[in-house]
């Protein structure tokens, strides 16, 4: 867990963006004040995501491969990457 936070951290930093995070100490089964985003982290069950698509480095070849992962993002768009993704709608379910 603890690696999987500091990577985090640095993909914040990369987007120059605060990382305020708390561990919560009991589990919810329902989110009761925030969007429950914990579905998207299943790998058991995808769920089907339309990303716009943006420059990437063998798009005249392949076409736009979608949600390949931020690192992509980050190197293919660079600052534009924040705008990009608050332009994104996400089905959280």
């Amino acid at each position: 867990m603890a690696l999987n936070f500091q990577s985090i951290q640095i993909i914040f930093d990369c987007l120059q963006l605060p990382f305020d995070y708390s561990k919560s100490l009991v589990f919810d089964k329902a989110a009761k004040d925030h969007a429950d985003a914990r579905d998207l982290t299943n790998c058991r069950k995808e769920i089907q995501q339309t990303f716009k698509p943006y420059a990437q480095v063998f798009d005249q070849k392949h076409g736009f491969l979608s949600n390949l992962s931020i690192l992509d993002l980050l190197f293919n768009e660079g600052p534009n990457t924040e705008l990009y993704l608050r332009d994104q709608n996400l089905m959280l379910k």
